[in-house]
C-alpha cells in the first residue's frame, strides 16, 4: 500500500500536480516536527526511521479543526489522522529525495506557513490559553446587564418642544397623558408594563438616566437617535437566578471575548 501512495505520489510530483499539496504537507511536518521532541511512550509509529508521535497527531487535529471544524462530529477517527500523517511523510520523505525541499516556491511557502504557525501558537499559548472565566464574573456580569427595566416613554422632534413638556411635567401634570400624546417609535412595548428592557439592550442615551431614576420619577430631556425623550421608571427587576442558567453558555462567551480582547491589547502594548 505504502508503495502504491508513494508511486501516484511521484506521478503526480513529475505532472506538478501535487506541488500545492506537498507545500501544505510539507509545512506541517516541518513546523510539527520543530516543535515536538519526541519522548518514549509518545511514538505511534515509524516512518523511515521517523517517528510519529501523539503530539504531531494532536498538531494535525489542530490543523483540522481550524479548517473542518471538526466540534461538529459525532465520532473522531483517530487511526485515520495516524495513517494520514505516516502517507503525508511518505511523500514528504520521497519529494526531499527528489530535491524538492530547495525549490524556491516551496521554500517560500514553508517560511510563510512557519511565520504564521508561529504567531497562532502564541496567540494559543500567551492569550487564549491564559485567559479564564471565573463563576464569580459569570454572576457580575449576569446582574449588571440582565437587570430588567420597564419604561414609559416620552419621544418628541424638538428639543423645545421636549423642554416645554418637562416643564409641565415638573409643575404636576400626569406623565401618561403626554407619552400616550407623543408615543415613542420604538420595539420592546409590552401592554401596560411600557416598554420592558433589559439593562444589556439599552442604548447609553436611555441607561444613563434611568439608572439614578427611582419607580415613578422621570428624566430630564435625553436625545437619542435624533429624537428627544423623557424617561419616566415604572419598575426595576433584579435579574433572577433561575434565568442564569439558560445564558450562561452565552454569558461566559461574550466574557472570554472580552479578555481575550484585553489579554492581546496588554501583551501588544509590551
Amino acid at each position: 500500500m505504502a508503495e502504491l501512495i508513494v508511486y501516484s505520489a511521484l506521478n503526480m510530483i513529475k505532472n506538478n500536480m501535487l506541488r500545492p499539496v506537498l507545500c501544505s504537507v510539507f509545512c506541517l511536518l516541518i513546523f510539527s516536527s520543530c516543535a515536538t521532541i519526541p519522548k518514549q511512550g509518545e511514538i505511534l509509529a515509524f516512518v523511515d526511521g521517523e517517528p510519529v508521535t501523539k503530539r504531531d497527531v494532536e498538531y494535525a487535529l489542530q490543523i483540522s479543526h481550524r479548517r473542518d471544524d471538526l466540534s461538529a462530529a459525532k465520532t473522531l477517527d483517530i487511526s485515520r489522522y495516524i495513517q494520514q500523517l505516516i502517507d503525508d511523510r511518505l511523500i514528504i520523505h520521497e519529494a526531499l529525495r527528489m530535491g524538492m525541499d530547495e525549490f524556491p516556491g516551496v521554500r517560500q511557502k514553508v517560511q510563510a506557513y512557519l511565520v504564521r504557525e508561529s504567531v497562532t501558537r502564541l496567540y494559543n499559548d500567551e492569550i487564549v490559553e491564559k485567559v479564564s472565566v471565573s463563576e464569580d464574573d459569570i454572576i457580575t456580569y449576569y446582574k449588571e446587564n440582565y437587570e430588567r427595566f420597564a419604561l414609559d416613554l416620552i419621544e418628541v422632534d424638538t428639543e423645545e418642544n421636549a423642554m416645554e413638556i418637562l416643564g409641565k411635567l415638573k409643575n404636576g401634570e400626569d406623565f401618561g397623558e403626554f407619552s400616550h400624546k407623543y408615543p415613542a417609535n420604538l420595539p420592546g412595548k409590552e401592554g401596560e408594563q411600557g416598554f420592558v428592557f433589559l439593562r444589556k439592550s439599552m442604548s447609553p442615551a436611555i441607561q444613563e438616566p434611568v439608572y439614578s431614576l427611582k419607580p415613578g420619577e422621570f428624566s430630564e430631556v435625553t436625545k437619542a437617535r435624533n429624537k428627544y425623550y423623557i424617561i419616566g421608571l415604572i419598575s426595576r427587576q433584579e435579574a433572577t437566578d433561575e434565568e442564569l442558567e439558560r445564558v450562561r453558555r452565552n454569558i461566559e462567551r461574550v466574557l472570554r471575548e472580552q479578555k481575550i480582547k484585553e489579554r492581546s491589547d496588554e501583551y501588544m502594548a509590551q
